[in-house]
């Protein structure tokens, strides 16, 4: 049974260039135009879960980055809901997972700091018990960048935590990984890269692009636009639909 994901990195609910309005709506109408089970969303602002979340109809797991930025929550959302370019990138931020009901049940979630120095790191997962009752795990990261080599570190300390949570279970991840080209990092204990953009990736674990390929999953990795000339975030929307190695796709009807 495939299971669709996407990741997105919020750039703090900002535009490019920058628009002085809360965008939370947009950014909602953005995610609900595309296809996906499971979204692992980066660079959150905190008090957007809960409308996120309800806004598309699915259920939320965060974790709070840096806590130093979010000493001071109440200021913090009513500046940034009047003019989000007055914080920027020094916002308080959140990585969020959101999980439709297609994507099955919730039975478990883990979370553990992959480093606290300079600007805390997490990565966190969830465990699903999917429709036909199968357990697959998908976990959501933003490591640190640069230089490369401290993400690179924090993506193979992000791989091995996921491995042991996970066991043998499918796994995928999600997110912002601060590597251009991370195929040859997670080709380790299993892993593979499936698809990405730029720094934005998903890895997995026992699962491949449904079908057998980029095209028959699905594969997008998009801009979403504000309007005209003004993007929303300044990273693509990345997805594609994931399903069990060695499932095969039921072949398509044939036309008369």
């Amino acid at each position: 049974m495939a299971l669709a994901v996407c990741t997105w990195n919020l750039f703090h609910g900002r535009s490019r260039p920058g628009t002085n309005a809360d965008l939370v709506t947009d950014f909602a109408a953005a995610l609900a135009a595309r296809e996906w089970d499971v979204c692992g969303l980066q660079e959150s602002p905190p008090w957007w879960t809960r409308e996120l979340a309800q806004a598309l109809g699915a259920s939320a797991r965060s974790a709070r980055t840096s806590w130093v930025r979010a000493a001071a929550p109440g200021w913090q959302e009513r500046t940034h809901r009047q003019d989000p370019e007055r914080l920027g990138v020094k916002g308080a931020g959140a990585n969020v997972l959101l999980v439709r009901p297609s994507a099955g049940e919730i039975v478990d979630e883990r979370q553990s700091t992959v480093r606290w120095l300079p600007q805390r790191r997490s990565v966190h997962a969830v465990r699903l018990r999917r429709p036909d009752g199968s357990h697959w795990w998908v976990a959501n990261v933003h490591t640190h960048n640069k230089p490369e080599s401290q993400a690179a570190r924090d993506t193979i300390r992000t791989l091995a935590t996921v491995a042991a949570w996970a066991g043998d279970e499918p796994t995928v991840v999600l997110g912002d990984l601060n590597l251009a080209a991370p195929q040859g990092l997670v080709r380790v204990e299993g892993w593979e890269h499936l698809h990405g953009h730029r720094v934005d990736h998903i890895v997995a674990r026992g699962l491949r692009p449904a079908g057998g390929s980029l095209a028959s999953a699905g594969a997008y990795a998009e801009i979403a636009w504000l309007r005209p000339g003004v993007e929303l975030a300044d990273h693509h929307v990345v997805g594609l639909s994931v399903d069990v190695v060695g499932t095969h796709a039921a072949p398509a009807p044939q036309g008369n």
